[in-house]
């Protein structure tokens, strides 16, 4: 298994606490969904897209203080999400958009990573 230091560094976040933390959990939990789907992968070549968002939203926290904790681990201010998925009238739309936005940007890593081995 990747570490999650590693993990973190693929998906261009910042370094969680520690290995129990949230931020380390997320990044460890969507390792874990892409281990788990990677034998079916070939089913879904024309919608791998579809395939990485239904890996990333699995993985979100939903509980709103285990998001939050997640989206400070990882240091969500830091980014670059799209805006048009914050709904100002739910501030943890924010952490959930940063969570996506690393979530994905881990799972395209791993796969493409994959790919070399």
């Amino acid at each position: 298994m990747t570490s999650y230091i590693k993990l973190a560094w693929l998906a261009g976040c910042s370094t969680p606490d520690s290995k129990t933390s949230a931020g380390a959990g997320y990044l460890l939990s969507l390792a874990g969904a892409v281990e788990e789907m990677r034998s079916d992968l070939d089913l879904y070549d024309d919608n791998l897209s579809d395939v990485v968002v239904e890996i990333v939203d699995g993985c979100i926290p939903i509980y709103d203080y285990e998001l939050w904790s997640a989206f400070v681990d990882l240091g969500g201010w830091e980014v670059d999400y799209d805006p048009g998925l914050v709904s100002l009238e739910c501030p943890s739309t924010l952490a959930a958009a940063a969570m996506f936005t690393i979530g994905e940007s881990l799972v395209y890593a791993i796969l493409q990573e994959g790919e070399k081995e």
